[in-house]
């Protein structure tokens, strides 16, 4: 016979708040970024050639799941200074706030 532990309920569900976040390459997914118009718009300014391939059908349901830097090998122009040129100007812009981060 295997003995389990047992775990009461939880006293009261409190929904998560979400806390203001500066995005980043390294932090944000693809569908994070594409949800603010100003850091989408650096993003393409910098990697042009990364517009068609988030609209490609095979990509678009896992754009929460891979990030800029995933599709590094499908786009010419991906180097370590450009990326780092997009976190700078990421960077200055104001913090998003999400809901559950």
């Amino acid at each position: 016979m295997l003995l389990a532990p047992t775990y009461p309920p939880a006293a009261a569900f409190e929904q998560p708040v979400g806390s203001p976040h500066v995005l980043s390459l390294d932090t944000a997914s693809l569908a994070d970024l594409m949800r603010v118009p100003a850091a989408w718009a650096i993003v393409v300014n910098h990697l042009p050639s990364l517009q068609p391939i988030v609209s490609t059908p095979m990509i678009k349901p896992h754009l929460q799941n891979f990030t800029v830097k995933t599709l590094a090998a499908f786009m010419p122009g991906a180097k370590p200074e450009v990326y780092a040129s997009i976190d700078q100007e990421l960077a200055q812009l104001p913090p998003v706030e999400e809901p559950g981060r």
